[in-house]
């Protein structure tokens, strides 16, 4: 019975399940970017195609907010930081 319902509730939680957005893609290319000129890591996984800001319909809305705002505050503080987002 255990099993049973840990199986349903793995399925629903695929159901559930977001993609990465456009913003998304663009804040983690432009850290990638700026980790790379700098020579310095940000952990910046839960925003990537496999993150956990995939994972619901909720988070997913929260997650694209902070990337837009991350991305838009990169562009205005680093105006010459060449981001290429992968498709």
């Amino acid at each position: 019975m255990r099993s049973m319902l840990l199986a349903a509730l793995a399925a629903l939680g695929g159901c559930l399940g977001a993609e990465q957005t456009e913003a998304c893609r663009a804040f983690v290319a432009c850290t990638r970017a700026l980790d790379t000129r700098d020579g310095q890591t940000t952990d910046a996984a839960r925003f990537e195609a496999d993150g956990a800001c995939w994972s619901g319909p909720v988070i997913a809305e929260l997650c694209d907010q902070a990337c837009t705002r991350g991305v838009e505050w990169l562009r205005e503080v680093e105006p010459d930081l060449v981001c290429e987002v992968a498709p």
